[in-house]
Order: structure tokens, then sequence, then C-alpha cells
């Protein structure tokens, strides 16, 4: 099988065609590394020649180790891994180059045609930071996959690369249990390790079977979810080219379609759809008669009984929503395709650049999505709201960046563990890509920021001189534990709530924001807060034993996302903090009928903190009519989105674009 670093893997039909065992390699943590995170990727630096091939990428020679269990393990040696089946883009020479090399291997070790390696970005200036990706063939379908750093990269020389700071931990063989190995090398809090297991005593399937199966997965499928006494229809569309898969999802009953699936994984006989959109997840078996996925559904820490059927009927299960805003070719405009890197955290971001008519270079701005893990169109409730925008903006002169947030789409990392702060090292790196890109003009860069990413763009104007200019579209201007305090009261009003149940559930928030926000220790918190909302529980006379069961059923989950590490900064986090050292120009927008970032208490506190900096060149404005969405809308309730056709008000839209070339000249 082929393990792909976005851990994509096939075991079940590489057993099958080739009645091989497979190997897996663990890497050893370097300790002074231990702030970049990398799964399965090692670093090549300096090559001495642009667009040279890599040819030789580096040799090791076997040594004896011991794990934790005293059981000896014999390291292969002589490893030589090379560059197959993929192109390196040069940017510098403008050529695509396919690159190949060799795994010489020993015993059973898996022939160099599955050992793959690819380059972690689609485009690469010539001569500069490579890094290579090892695609790992796994033993009877067992995955361990090991979270290693490199923590010098490597040096090139005649014999190719010498690895520096790091070391193999040795070969790792299915039946070794993975803590031994651990506990060995110290690697408790850096391991990372999945284990997908076939089944005791199951024969692999066979290749004609997996290949049958893969013909049987696309097309539609569809099934109920029951949350409670809620029924809701969920749709997923998929789609098969070559060996890859893709999908959409809808959720009929919510309004809401054509939500993007992030990745397709079929491992026959296991699906998996990654709908990071909406932090949700579905994982099921395909049945042999290829009709059925029997599977669970899981979203913010809850987890939901879901049977897939196939359908044909499924793809009319409902008109496809109006969308009359999303453009469509011919574009003025080029759309590229581009990566960049955040070097402090050790990932590559990808994102599409438009580039608009004309003469270069050009001013740009950056776009930066809301809170939670959103891909670069900030795909949400069927509206892709940033294609509007870089579509308008491209068309009026200015170039446009958006890009998929770090663990979304084709960016790496890990959206679960980043926090605000770490977001904004992801737009700062966005900022400096560009200031390095030949059709854009370093001084005429900024950074539009929706929601959480008006925040992320405050922050950085406060400390990157980069930065020409911010838009801050529906951000807040108050700190984050009174922000949510805020939003639970407008949207319970809004929904018709009787105000006192809202007055009670807010004084309980109130109680565990302000828990979530002490320096006590993530476990003691989370302990806390959850006999809290226990107690709470079991104090309201309006449930019966029933009800009180199932909510206690959802209290781990909620005290864990209570004290992630996302939720405790933004609790404590206040915009106007930064904003008060901010001296470029300020644009800030607020629609009339926004329940998640009410005008009324943060347009104040944003004229506030802007006055306090001496800043001359802001604008703050309540747009009527619109939700936070920047649609016009009849109450500005959440569940509205869909129902709406507009995508972006045209009158943000001008207000954008026109503060813009204001701000940057035309």
């Amino acid at each position: 099988m082929i393990l792909y670093h976005e851990h994509r893997p096939r075991c079940a039909q590489y057993q099958a065609e080739h009645n091989s065992p497979c190997w897996l390699f663990a890497k050893k943590q370097s300790p002074e590394n231990a702030h970049k995170d990398r799964i399965g990727i090692g670093k090549k630096r300096g090559a001495s020649r642009p667009c040279q091939a890599d040819r030789d990428i580096g040799r090791y020679h076997g040594k004896r180790t011991d794990n934790a269990a005293n059981h000896n393990q014999r390291q292969h040696g002589g490893i030589e891994a090379g560059l197959a089946d993929g192109y390196r883009k040069c940017t510098e020479q403008g050529t695509d180059r396919e690159t190949r090399g060799g795994h010489e291997e020993a015993g059973e070790m898996c022939r160099s045609k599955f050992y793959k390696q690819r380059s972690d970005s689609k485009q690469r200036t010539c001569g500069k930071e490579r890094s290579l990706a090892f695609r790992m063939p796994v033993h009877r379908g067992t995955i361990v996959i090991w979270k290693w750093r490199s923590a010098q990269g490597g040096r090139h020389g005649e014999a190719g690369i010498e690895w520096a700071g790091v070391e193999w931990a040795g070969i790792v063989r299915s039946g070794i249990q993975g803590a031994d190995i651990v506990g060995r090398n110290q690697m408790l809090k850096t391991a990372v390790f999945f284990i997908l297991a076939i089944g005791a005593g199951l024969m692999p399937l066979q290749a004609q079977q997996v290949q049958e199966m893969k013909s049987i997965l696309p097309g539609t499928w569809q099934g109920v979810l029951k949350a409670g006494a809620a029924s809701l229809r969920i749709v997923f569309h998929v789609s098969q080219t070559g060996e890859s898969f893709s999908a959409s999802m809808d959720s009929p009953d919510q309004g809401v379609r054509g939500i993007r699936v992030a990745s397709v994984k079929f491992i026959a006989p296991r699906v998996t759809f990654d709908v990071p959109s909406i932090n949700g997840m579905f994982s099921g078996s395909l049945n042999q008669a290829g009709t059925r996925i029997e599977g669970e559904w899981k979203q913010a820490g809850r987890s939901f009984a879901l049977v897939l059927e196939k359908s044909s009927e499924g793809s009319a299960i409902q008109a496809a929503p109006k969308r009359p805003q999303e453009p469509k070719p011919p574009f003025p405009y080029r759309e590229v395709e581009v990566s960049f890197r955040n070097s402090s955290a050790g990932i590559t971001l990808a994102g599409t650049l438009t580039l608009p008519a004309g003469k270069c270079p050009f001013p740009a701005a950056v776009l930066v999505t809301g809170s939670g893990p959103q891909d670069r169109d900030e795909a949400l409730a069927g509206h892709r709201p940033f294609l509007v925008v870089a579509d308008y903006l491209a068309r009026r002169g200015i170039a446009v960046l958006r890009y998929d947030d770090r663990g979304v789409g084709s960016s790496q990392g890990s959206f679960a563990e980043a926090t605000t702060f770490d977001l904004t090292e992801d737009a700062e790196a966005a900022i400096s890509f560009l200031s390095r890109h030949p059709e854009i003009d370093p001084l005429r860069i900024g950074m539009a920021g929706h929601s959480e990413g008006a925040i992320i763009a405050a922050i950085a104007a406060s400390r990157n001189p980069q930065i020409a200019f911010i838009i801050m579209l529906a951000g807040p201007g108050i700190r984050g534990d009174q922000l949510l305090l805020l939003q639970n009261a407008a949207i319970g009003l809004a929904s018709g709530m009787n105000p006192a149940q809202i007055k009670k559930a807010n004084d309980m928030n109130r109680r565990l924001y302000a828990l979530a926000r002490q320096k006590a220790s993530q476990e003691e918190l989370q302990r806390t807060i959850a006999h809290e909302l226990e107690q709470w529980i079991d104090s309201d006379p309006s449930l019966d034993p029933a009800q009180k069961a199932e909510q206690k059923a959802q209290v781990p989950a909620m005290a864990a996302q209570l004290v992630s590490p996302w939720m405790r900064l933004f609790l404590s986090l206040d915009p106007s903090e930064y904003l008060k050292n901010v001296k470029i120009p300020v644009l800030a927008m607020i629609g009339s009928k926004d329940l998640q970032v009410p005008p009324e208490e943060n347009i104040p506190a944003l004229q506030k903190a802007l006055k306090e900096a001496g800043n001359t060149k802001s604008k703050t404005l309540v747009l009527q009519g619109l939700n936070h969405l920047f649609q016009h809308a009849k109450t500005g309730l959440p569940a509205e989105y869909a129902e709406i056709e507009e995508t972006f008000a045209p009158q943000a839209l001008s207000t954008m674009a026109e503060f813009i070339l204001d701000v940057c000249g035309r």
C-alpha cells in the first residue's frame, strides 16, 4: 500500500496485489525542535543546482536499538530515497521536471515503486527549501503514523543529504506495541498514532473486489440523522477522477447544500467523509452489495448513528440553491494556485491568488476566515463569500490571496491545536509571501478579515509594518467572553426565547467562562467545569430524568471545548487592546442585523480604541439590513444564512473596493 502524508492508506489493495508484508519507519524526536510539528515530513535544504533532480536523497547505515520492552531490532541500513512519480515545479525557470529515484531495500521491504516522495508545495522557488513526504507501506492493515521532526534539516553534499539532529528509531513490526516504542524514545507527547485494524482472522480483500467497490462509491448517498427529537436528512454526492474521490454534502432540512467535503478516504470496505468546515466527519462500512454504508456521524465531540443508502434520486432530493453572485467563466483575471510557508509552525499553506488584468504591480488583499476550520472560499451555509469578494476586487484591479486554514483542504498543520495567535502567524506568512511576489506591490498589501479573521487582522497590524491597511468585516471590539454572552442573548431573543431563560443560561455561561479563563491546568478545569454543568442540569426542575441523562451525555464534550487552547485564549482576547497600536488605515463594518457581533456594543468599542490610537485614517460603518455574513436579512438569525440567495451585499463589496483604492491609489 501507499501511505500519503495526507494519511490516505490503501493497505488492503497492496497486500492483495503483492502478497507481501509491509513495514513502517518511526523517527526519534529531537527535543530542540519541539516547536515544529510535522507528520512524516523531512527537510532538504540548499540544492546544489537549481532544478536539479534529487536522485540520492540520503543514506543511513543500520544500527541496533532497544525499545522499552527490551526488544532488539535491526534498523534498516543503506536507505536511498528519491523522488518518483511526481513533478517539481521550478518557478524561476518555468519548467516542470519529472524526477526519479529509487529505494534500495533489505529483506522483505517493499520495492521502490511503493516508496514515493513529493514536494509539499505545488510551487517552489528553485534552490530553496524543499520538503519530502514519505509514503510508507504498512503491515497487515495496522497503520501507525509517527509525528517526527527534523531539528536542523539536511546538509546537501556530493552523496546527497546527511540528516542532522535526527536518527531513525528502527523498523516497527505490527506485532510490537506502539507504546513500547514511545516509551523507549521519550516520545509520548509528540508521537501520534492511528490504528486502523482490518479485523482479526479476516482475509484481505482481493484486488478485484477492491476495484469493484471503488466503482460503486461514486453517486448519491443519503440517510437520516437522528439527534434527540430532531431528524435531519444528510446527503453526500460522491464523484471519482482516476483513483481519487471528491464529494459535497447537503443538509436539505436546514436549507444547506454544497458543503465541501475536504477529503474522501476509501480503504475497502471503510469509507470516511471529512467535513472540517462544520467540524464534522462520517465514517462507516460499505456492504458487499454496495448499496449501504453503516457508520456514525461525529460533530463537535458528539457521535450519532447514521446509515447511508445509495439512491439515484438523492441528487434530486432538493434543487441546488441559487447563488447568483458566484462568478462564472470566462474571467477577466487570472487565478493561480499557490502555496507559502509558515516557517515558525513548520507548515505549508495552500491557496488561490487572483491577479487582475492590466499592468502590475498590483495592490493586494489577504482574506482571513472567521472562527472554525474553513477553506479558502470561507464556504458555509451553501455560500462562498471569499470567492465572491475575490472576484469583485480582482475586476477592479486588486489582487486577492485567499487560503485554506491550517489542517483544511490542501493546507498542512492541525487546526484543532491552533489558537488565534497561531492563525495570526499564518496570515502574516501570507503577507510575507505576497511581498515577495513579482506582480504585487509590497507597499500596498493589506488584510481583510471576517469575524475572528478581523481580530487576526488587528493583531497583525499592531506589529507588522508590511501591512498597509486592514478591513474588519463583522469584527468584535470587546473581549471574547463578553462577546459570547451578547451573542447568546441576541440569538436567543431573536429566536423567541423567554428573557428569563436567557438570563439563567447566561448566568451559567458567565460562571463557566470565568472558570475557563483561570490559570489552572486544562485537566483540572475540565473536571471542574464538567461538575458545574452536571449540577446545573440536576437542579433544573423543567427536565425529566431522560432529558437530564441526554444532556449529561453532552457534558464531557462541552467541558473539553471550553478548556481547549483556542477557547481559553479567545475568552480573554480583547481586540481593542491591539487596535490601540494601529496607525494604518482601518475600515470596520458591521451589519445592523448581525446577531453574532452586535453593532450596538462593538462599533463604539472599535471607535474608542482607534481614537486612543490617534488613528485619523479609520472608518467605522453600520450597514443597514445586513447580517453577520453581510447578506440582506429579515431576522439576522444564523438559520437564515442558507435560505438567502445573496452571498455578499453589493454595498459591502463596493465599500471594500473603494476603501482599498483610496488607500492604495487607482
